[in-house]
């Protein structure tokens, strides 16, 4: 296999607001009975759980997709800056993500400010040495989106993030 990942970045536009009926729950907890249900339905081979200790929040608002890609890049065999903070572990963080590569597409200020278009985010992913394509959601049908969706679950070292216009979800 290809030492580098392959990502793929979706742009989901969202034109018409979730709706929740009254009868669904609003959130299912992890440890509730329904949690432990969806848990077992979690495949042991799947991404998730090579993803899940990574996870970051994003330390603002704007930062989704720096806390996206450093839980991607965290979960990767590549190697990870220093972070004294972290010693002695390597450690992809939203501070460190910022390397001289990165800054050339944005900077931390610009990221701050405006958060990063889908084109920027496969720019600084890489620069930081991994493999990224972007495709638009809205160019794929439902069926072509399916069927790209599952050749990434099957294949081990391609992950999918979604970004999604966050003005459209209401």
């Amino acid at each position: 296999m290809n030492k580098l990942a392959h990502f793929i970045l979706l742009a989901i536009l969202i034109s018409t607001p979730l709706t929740v009926s009254a009868a669904e729950p609003l959130l299912i907890y992890w440890n509730s009975e329904a949690g432990k249900t969806l848990r077992a339905r979690i495949p042991a081979d799947a991404d998730y759980w090579q993803l899940s200790p990574w996870v970051a929040e994003q330390i603002n608002q704007t930062y989704c997709s720096v806390a996206s890609a450093i839980t991607l890049l965290n979960a990767m065999p590549i190697k990870k800056p220093f972070d004294p903070v972290y010693a002695p572990n390597a450690y992809f963080t939203q501070s460190n993500y910022f390397t001289p590569e990165v800054i050339n597409v944005i900077s931390p200020q610009t990221e701050l400010a405006q958060g990063m278009k889908r084109d920027e985010m496969v720019e600084t992913l890489l620069g930081q040495g991994v493999e990224a394509t972007s495709i638009a959601g809205d160019v794929l049908d439902d069926k072509a989106l399916r069927t790209l969706l599952q050749k990434a679950q099957g294949d081990d070292g391609q992950f999918v993030l979604a970004n999604y216009l966050h003005s459209a979800v209401g």
